[in-house]
């Protein structure tokens, strides 16, 4: 009787196959190519992300740019979903007693007791029982699975705390983790760059964290991203004016794939550690992608740009075993999955960067960064402001300066420029005009036809729910 409460999703999992679930999601915001483009780039990089070092030896974190201010992000669900499985809170009921406060009291005391009679064990066996009270406690304090809260993860005296694997997704999801995380960034990066923690023999070692977060415009504040450009923080900024839940996330074949993925790369022990020299260009027009990127961090810090580098080079060994997982080995469509979720995240990662345009980066106006922030922020406050304004909030910028200043700026698609009368560009527009100020590649999938034939082959939009679609098929004829 109760198994008949599942059957719907159990039949709509059997009724689309992974992999044309998967084709489906990457198509679904296909009527507006940059939802589309970022949708398809943070389930890449939060896929990547649960892997740990499995794929690569470090995930990039990314911070999700919600320019539409949304109270949910329908982009930043895609993580919250994904990270969420297999994660066990902080919750004492689910680990019966002792209670969380209590747990952790008992956590830290085996530590300290251990770090202080270090030098006192003597035999293998004092040892293993220390490392046995260490780990029938640390997840009754700090929770267990692939992810947590960024505050909830860090400690005083454990530092980091993460699984056995020693990789962790830190999100920022309340003010607690927010509030910590700039003050990390800020004033200590190796915190993200090269974090420490306990192993479960207690050694203290060298762990890997990436971070996953959403926020609105106003809230990336100067100091903690010029910190993470500065530092070479692995941190992608990835601007967004989706306003819908993407359907196809939730559905219960792209999560039984996410959920095997999942599974598969987490039980690697071998991490990676070689960096690929060579930029892959199987399918993709990644040359000029890179060009595009070497134009714009040349205004950006050297260690942010390497970091840039690297995870071009980095991502077809993510986007292969994605393909492969969706489609199995050796088929077309799994090379057309793989080409199409390279080229589509990649323009992703390069428009990310591009963005960072809004915030006085990737270009040289002739003046101070700190002055064009400052011109950029008074105008976005008053909406428009005369030159002679202008002039007198830069001070020492004559009249034939300013006009340079404000030509690059008009160039950048920051402001536009009306006689002596300038108007700031919202960030909407000017994101949006990012693909054909660069100069993009012609975005082209290779999914498309099959696409076409699973319209043909399911009615409805790609983001109809599985009920929905099995409530579609009945009386089709199709099983």
């Amino acid at each position: 009787m109760y198994n008949s409460l599942k059957r719907p999703l159990d039949m709509a999992a059997f009724i689309i196959p992974e992999e044309d679930a998967f084709v489906r999601f990457m198509h679904e915001r296909s009527s507006d190519e940059g939802e589309q483009v970022m949708a398809v780039t943070v389930e890449v990089l939060s896929m990547w992300q649960m892997s740990g070092r499995a794929l690569t030896h470090q995930p990039p974190g990314y911070l999700l740019v919600n320019m539409t201010e949304a109270t949910v992000d329908p982009l930043g669900q895609i993580g919250i979903f994904n990270h969420g499985m297999q994660k066990i809170g902080p919750d004492g009921e689910k680990f019966g007693s002792p209670t969380p406060a209590d747990a952790k009291a008992l956590a830290l005391k085996s530590m300290r007791v251990f770090t202080e009679s270090y030098r006192l064990i003597k035999t293998e066996n004092e040892l293993k029982c220390a490392q046995g009270f260490w780990a029938q406690n640390i997840g009754r304090a700090f929770g267990v699975g692939p992810s947590g809260g960024y505050a909830d993860r860090w400690d005083e005296e454990l530092e980091l705390v993460t699984d056995d694997t020693g990789n962790i997704v830190l999100l920022l999801h309340r003010d607690e983790d927010w509030a910590m995380f700039r003050e990390h960034v800020a004033n200590e990066p190796t915190r993200l760059s090269s974090p420490q923690g306990f192993s479960k023999e207690l050694e203290l070692v060298t762990k890997v964290a990436t971070v996953s977060g959403t926020l609105v415009p106003r809230e990336l504040d100067d100091r903690t991203l010029e910190s993470i450009l500065e530092e070479g923080l692995p941190i992608l900024v990835l601007p967004h004016s989706a306003s819908a839940e993407l359907a196809a996330v939730r559905s219960s074949p792209l999560s039984n794939l996410t959920a095997r993925f999942l599974k598969i790369t987490r039980a690697v022990q071998t991490p990676r550690r070689l960096v690929p020299v060579k930029l892959p260009i199987r399918g993709v027009p990644m040359v000029e992608y890179e060009g595009i990127l070497l134009s714009l961090c040349h205004h950006l810090p050297a260690n942010y740009g390497f970091y840039l580098l690297r995870t071009l080079r980095e991502l077809h060994l993510v986007c292969d075993p994605i393909a492969i997982m969706a489609a199995g080995k050796g088929s077309p469509l799994t090379r057309a999955i793989s080409v199409d979720l390279r080229h589509l995240t990649v323009r992703g990662i390069v428009t990310g960067v591009a963005s960072l345009a809004y915030h006085g980066w990737c270009f040289d106006a002739g003046i101070p960064r700190s002055k064009t922030v400052k011109l950029l922020a008074a105008l976005r406050d008053t909406g428009k402001m005369t030159c002679r304004e202008l002039q007198r909030l830069l001070r020492d910028c004559d009249a034939q300066k300013l006009k340079s200043v404000l030509e690059t700026l008009e160039d950048q698609g920051l402001v536009q420029i009306d006689g002596k009368v300038v108007t700031a560009v919202p960030m909407p527009l000017f994101v949006r005009s990012i693909p054909a100020r660069h100069s993009f590649p012609t975005l082209k999938l290779e999914t498309e036809a099959y696409m076409k034939t699973l319209c043909g082959k399911y009615p409805g939009p790609a983001n109809v729910s599985p009920l929905e679609l099995l409530a579609s098929l009945r009386g089709t004829g199709i099983r």
